[in-house]
C-alpha cells in the first residue's frame, strides 16, 4: 500500500482539499455510498452538506471529478441561502449529476423534535420534491443542525438510509470539518486514517471554496457575496434599481 504523499497545503483551500483527496488515495481509500460500504474495508463516503451556497458545492464537485472521486451532495430545500429551484439552482444540481456525483436531502428536521410521523411525511415530501427538482433519485438524508436525539437514530427516514444511523455514525470513524476547522487533526493525520479504517467524511464547500484565514473571514466573504448578488438580481428585475444603481446595481450600499 501506497504511503501518504508529503504535502505542506494542509488549507481549507480548493488546492488543500485535492491534496486531502489524493493523500486517502494513496493510502487505498475506495469511494462507497451508505448503500455499499464495506466497513471492514478502506472504504469512504464523501459527504458534502451544502449549507450555504451551491456554486461552491460545484467547484469542490470539479475538482472530485477531476481525481476520480464520487461523492453525494445534500441539498436544502428549506434555506435562504440558496433556492435549488431557481435556473441557476437547477443548473447547478445538473452539473452535479453530469460530474458523475449523487444529491441527497439535506433535511431541517428542527420543526418535528418530537413528532416522528411528521418528520417521516416531511422527509418524503422534501425528498420527492428534490427528486422533481433534480431529475435524479434521492436515496440518502442528512440532518441540518440535528438535534441530539437525531444522533444514532436507528432506521431509516423516508424509506431512505440517513448520515447518522449508527453503522455510519459510530461504528465507523466519523471525521468533520463543521465550523471550519477538524476538531481532532487533520484526517490525514489521524491514526485509524492512516491504518485504512472504514470512515464517513463530512466537508462544507464553503469553508474549501470562500478566501480568508479563518471561518469569520470566510463567512464574511460570502456575507459580502451574498450582498452583490442580491443587487445584480435586483437591477436585471427592477428597472427603477437599475436605473437608479447601475445595471448591475455596483452603486447600491453593499449593506
Amino acid at each position: 500500500m501506497s504511503s501518504i504523499p508529503a504535502s505542506d497545503d494542509r488549507a481549507f483551500s480548493l488546492e488543500g482539499y485535492r491534496q486531502l483527496l489524493r493523500g486517502l488515495k494513496a493510502i487505498g481509500y475506495r469511494c462507497a455510498t451508505f448503500s455499499d460500504i464495506d466497513c471492514a474495508g478502506r472504504d469512504m463516503v464523501l459527504r458534502h452538506d451544502v449549507d450555504l451556497c451551491l456554486g461552491s458545492a460545484v467547484r469542490i464537485a470539479e475538482i472530485e471529478a477531476e481525481e476520480s472521486i464520487q461523492s453525494t451532495y445534500y441539498v436544502l430545500l428549506n434555506t435562504e441561502f440558496y433556492n435549488p429551484a431557481s435556473m441557476q439552482g437547477r443548473g447547478a444540481l445538473r452539473r452535479l449529476l453530469e460530474l458523475g456525483h449523487r444529491i441527497g436531502l439535506h433535511f431541517d428536521a428542527a420543526a418535528f423534535p418530537d413528532r416522528a410521523a411528521e418528520l417521516e411525511v416531511a422527509a418524503e415530501r422534501e425528498c420527492a420534491l428534490l427528486e422533481n427538482l433534480s431529475g435524479s433519485s434521492v436515496d440518502y438524508i442528512s440532518f441540518h443542525r440535528p438535534a441530539s436525539q437525531l444522533l444514532g437514530r436507528q432506521g431509516r427516514l423516508a424509506g431512505r438510509l440517513h448520515a447518522y444511523q449508527p453503522a455510519f455514525f459510530k461504528d465507523i470513524l466519523y471525521v468533520t470539518d463543521s465550523e471550519g476547522r477538524w476538531r481532532f487533526g487533520h484526517p490525514l493525520d489521524h491514526p485509524d486514517v492512516q491504518q485504512g479504517a472504514a470512515l464517513q467524511l463530512l466537508t462544507h464547500p464553503i469553508w474549501w471554496t470562500a478566501p480568508g484565514a479563518g471561518p469569520i473571514e470566510k463567512l464574511e466573504w460570502f456575507r459580502e457575496s451574498l450582498a452583490k448578488r442580491t443587487r445584480s438580481n435586483m437591477a436585471m428585475n427592477l428597472k427603477p434599481f437599475a436605473e437608479r444603481f447601475g445595471v448591475n446595481g455596483e452603486n447600491a450600499s453593499p449593506v
